[in-house]
């Protein structure tokens, strides 16, 4: 006889999943669960939100999640100082038997002259730029699972809005979500207001002076990257966008330099850019 398994094909019946899951006391129950429910998931997008709840809501937010990045980046930087080092040793080793063996001294020129493999091994304020804006992604993840959590947010607030929210305010907006995400939906409709309230007006409250300008801010990225498309996986410019809207240094920065050199500032949107390249190629080796 077949078994029917409980699937879960939209996100509706996902944040029913959720709030089931939210029943648990226990945070080991409600992962279990939750990886329980992933299973169950038929499509993408419900996969994408329970995916993005368990890190962000049940597995210890974005400290927990800053944290283990950052271990992830140390080891990363351990092992290619080490292969940097084994390198240089074969190098070394490979030159000396060269010097002996030549018998003329076009030999040794060219050996002098060959080129050297480089490793580049990131430094420690590297990986925190790297760690920062991790957490800046986990934020806009979370924020899209707040998107669901409470569906008005869709129409009320852009998503740089809600992520920067989330990662000024963490335990504030993880508070508001959790009270929503524990409703199911026969619940939601009498319910939901007290949470979607206090996260309005949390989302209110995380509003920058410059908010603006955010306009001029996406047309300057949408022309870097109409010169510098995404490639291989690669950022692209809508989250080079929301990323760069969660720190008001970097846009301060920007804005700056819209009114005084404009190439400057583009040039300073690439620069980010190769770093969040760099995050996301180190990210998906990570999930491999």
């Amino acid at each position: 006889m077949p078994v029917n398994l409980p699937t879960i094909r939209t996100v509706e019946e996902a944040r029913d999943a959720l709030a089931e899951v939210l029943e648990s006391p226990e945070r080991t129950g409600q992962i279990i669960g939750m990886m329980e429910k992933i299973m169950y998931c038929r499509a993408a997008e419900p996969r994408r939100f329970l995916g993005d709840a368990l890190a962000g809501l049940i597995k210890g937010g974005l400290e927990e999640m800053r944290e283990k990045r950052r271990k992830a980046l140390e080891k990363k930087q351990a092992e290619d100082a080490a292969h940097a080092k084994e390198l240089e040793a074969q190098i070394q080793e490979t030159s000396a038997q060269r010097r002996e063996d030549a018998v003329e001294a076009a030999s040794t020129e060219e050996d002098d002259d060959a080129p050297v493999p480089i490793v580049i091994v990131p430094a420690a304020d590297e990986i925190k730029i790297l760690e920062e804006l991790g957490t800046q992604l986990d934020a806009l993840n979370l924020a899209a699972v707040a998107r669901e959590i409470f569906p008005d947010l869709k129409s009320k607030a852009q998503p740089w809005e809600v992520g920067r929210a989330i990662f000024l305010h963490e335990k504030e907006a993880r508070e508001f979500l959790l009270q929503g995400a524990r409703l199911k939906d026969h619940e939601r409709a009498t319910m939901l207001a007290p949470a979607w309230d206090a996260m309005q007006r949390l989302i209110e409250n995380s509003k920058p002076d410059w908010a603006p300008h955010a306009g001029e801010l996406r047309t300057l990225v949408d022309e870097y990257f109409a010169s510098n498309p995404p490639v291989n996986g690669g950022t692209d410019a809508t989250v080079m966008f929301e990323v760069l809207l969660m720190r008001d240094d970097h846009v301060r920065e920007l804005l700056v330099l819209l009114g005084a050199d404009r190439p400057a500032a583009l040039e300073t949107v690439g620069a980010l850019r190769s770093k969040l390249d760099q995050l996301l190629e180190f990210e998906a080796g990570r999930k491999e």
